[in-house]
């Protein structure tokens, strides 16, 4: 399978050359969020933030925090370092074990990979494609997730899953706090209104009583003025 592949690989995808590309040579066919990451990595602006390796087989991220502050804003309208994770995920690429080696690139360094995302290599990005969901993949093999450090996860969860979790549940969270938040102002403005009610109820009950304060003062008189006509 790995001589199958390494040879694909050297010998390229000659459909490309009947597909539109553009100025980077990326074909139509190539999803636009691998699309995205190649020109991120091609633009010498974010080398200090984001760069490919020294063999240009894998791609590492060297801030974390400035790839969410300047990068992904601008190329995936978000500034979530998990969910630029989460997709990752989705197009099967893998975080590189560290190593002592590697830490020249820096302390704190993620390093991602695919077989088929590679620098100057846009012939191959084609071949790079979304993974179908866990449901529909079917194929009998239950392998154990990696975690970050390479090893086999004792929990069956790799790091790029755990992002993919913890963003739907930081999801759910906005999305709860949002109807507790919309529960509570109603909840304060039927308060107000039961407040009103209760003022305007009091405010009657007042009125009752001066009306009859007042009925039962001429209902007096009257029987005053009777009463002197008859003397």
């Amino acid at each position: 399978m790995t001589e199958i592949m390494n040879s694909e690989i050297l010998m390229g995808n000659n459909s490309n050359s009947i597909e539109k590309i553009d100025s980077l040579g990326l074909a139509n066919s190539v999803p636009d969020f691998v699309k995205k990451l190649f020109r991120i990595l091609e633009d010498d602006s974010y080398h200090k933030i984001i760069f490919w390796s020294d063999l240009g087989d894998s791609f590492i991220v060297r801030d974390q925090s400035e790839l969410s502050k300047h990068v992904l804003p601008q190329h995936f309208k978000h500034n979530n370092f998990a969910s630029f994770v989460r997709q990752l995920n989705k197009y099967d690429f893998h975080k590189m074990k560290s190593t002592e080696e590697k830490k020249r690139y820096g302390e704190n360094i993620w390093e991602f990979k695919h077989p088929y995302f590679r620098h100057n290599r846009h012939d191959l990005l084609d071949r790079i494609k979304r993974k179908p969901p866990l449901k529909s993949r079917g194929n009998g093999l239950h392998l154990m997730p990696m975690n970050m450090n390479g090893g086999a996860s004792p929990s069956g969860i790799s790091e790029t899953e755990f992002y993919s979790t913890t963003e739907d549940l930081q999801n759910q969270v906005q999305l709860l706090t949002k109807a507790n938040t919309q529960v509570s102002k109603y909840l304060n403005q039927l308060s107000t209104y039961y407040q009103q009610m209760n003022e305007e109820v009091v405010n009657i009950k007042k009125s009752i009583q001066i009306q009859d304060q007042l009925m039962a003062e001429f209902v007096q008189y009257v029987f005053n003025s009777d009463a002197k006509k008859h003397i």
